[in-house]
Parts: C-alpha cells; sequence; structure tokens
C-alpha cells in the first residue's frame, strides 16, 4: 500500500493515542476546514488504515471517533523504527468520562507539539519501564530540554488521593524520571484552587510512610489552565 503525507501524519498520530474527534484530527494535522477533515477521513477508512465509531459524550450530542486499525498499526511505523505493541480502536472501551479526560489531554498534546514541545509520551504507553506508583498522564521535554511529567486535573481530587499522587510524582523526579510536575486544569480558577490546596497539605503518604511536605518541595510544582503551552513560549 502506498501511503500519502498525510496518511503517514494521521498514523503517527492515533498510534500514540489510538483515537481522536475529527476536530483533533484536523488540529493535528493542520487541516484547512472540518469538511475537508472529513472528506480526508473517508479515504482513510476506505483504505483500513482507521474506522470510525459513535459514542456517547458526558454532555451534548454524540461524538464521532476515528481510531487506529490493526492494519492501520502495521504502516504507523517506518521500517526502521521498532514498533510497539499498541491497541487497536474500540470504541466500547471508552467511557463518557475517559473520553472528557484523554480528549483534554489529546488538545494539550496537539498544543505542546505545536509550540515546539517534543517527545510527548502517554505515560500508559512506558508500562513496567516506568515503576511509578502512579502513572502521570503524559511526559513531555520542553524547547528548554526540561522534561515535565504532566497531569491533566479537570477536577480537583481529595487531600488522600493528592498525597499519594503528589509524593509519587516527587520520588520519580528525585531519581530523574522528570524535573517538573505540570498541572493542567480547564481554568485559571481549578488552577489556583488546586495550588492552593497543595499549599495546605502539610504531608505527604509514599507506601504507608508520611513525608512532611515544604516549600523545596512545591517548588518542583506548576499548576496552571490549559493554554499553558501557547502562553509560556
Amino acid at each position: 500500500m502506498t501511503l500519502s503525507p498525510l496518511d503517514k501524519a494521521l498514523l503517527m498520530f492515533l498510534r500514540e493515542d489510538t483515537w481522536a474527534t475529527v476536530v483533533n484530527v484536523q488540529l493535528a494535522l493542520k487541516q484547512k476546514s472540518i469538511q475537508a477533515t472529513h472528506q480526508y477521513l473517508k479515504r482513510a477508512e476506505a483504505k483500513g488504515l482507521i474506522a470510525s465509531s459513535n459514542i456517547a459524550a458526558s454532555f451534548g450530542r454524540p461524538q464521532k471517533l476515528v481510531g487506529i486499525t490493526e492494519l492501520g498499526h502495521a504502516y504507523a511505523w517506518e521500517l526502521d523504527e521498532c514498533p510497539t505493541n499498541r491497541r487497536v480502536f474500540n470504541s466500547s472501551k471508552i467511557s463518557p468520562a475517559m473520553f472528557a479526560h484523554e480528549n483534554d489531554l489529546q488538545k494539550l498534546r496537539i498544543s505542546a507539539i505545536q509550540n515546539n514541545w517534543k517527545d510527548w509520551r502517554n505515560a500508559k504507553h512506558l508500562g513496567t519501564r516506568l515503576q511509578a506508583t502512579k502513572y502521570p498522564d503524559a511526559i513531555a521535554s520542553s524547547p528548554a530540554n526540561i522534561t515535565y511529567c504532566i497531569e491533566v486535573e479537570r477536577e480537583i481530587k481529595s487531600s488522600k488521593r493528592l498525597r499519594t499522587i503528589f509524593a509519587s510524582h516527587l520520588s520519580m523526579r528525585k531519581k530523574g524520571h522528570w524535573e517538573k510536575i505540570l498541572y493542567l486544569c480547564p481554568s485559571s480558577e481549578i488552577a489556583k484552587r488546586l495550588a492552593r490546596k497543595a499549599s495546605t497539605l502539610s504531608y505527604l503518604t509514599l507506601e504507608g510512610r508520611r513525608i512532611s511536605l515544604r516549600n523545596e518541595h512545591l517548588i518542583h510544582f506548576i499548576f496552571a489552565d490549559y493554554g499553558y503551552f501557547k502562553s509560556i513560549y
């Protein structure tokens, strides 16, 4: 099969995220219109590279998703690359809550890459190579070559849960897996409230042990809204 440059770009995008909305494909491939994106995706689906399905969303109309197929995976890596075992698209595995979170993460990935961030890896693909108590949503390198652990925080978690997650991320930072811990929220208000809550946690919990949380730990955290990648560089 002969792939077009657009086919290759689509498969490289979907091999990381498995599925995407048509809007996100338009953003990732820099298509001029949603109509042009729909037309292209029909051609890609006819080739067997992707499949499509409508899923229920937590609000609004059902969402049309496109996802990579087994055939798509076979062409998603160049011959000089080492392919990894990835899931194929299965819409029955996507709940409304999962869709909302993953869709936001995907939009942030697109924004980061288009603002010169690199080496974005969804942490779910790292497997046992990342021996963390709590996997972050993603890891990426900034234009300044600083490695960030990235979390999408749509709603503020309980103090108990945050203590465990913060401790895990700080532990992995100490081991050299990343330098900064970035929490991204849908709005600046949520980000500010999360930062305030973090500052009130007097201790963290790691493997059943209590660890004092001090300013020397908090300086490694960044709490920001979804516009972070556009505003900082």
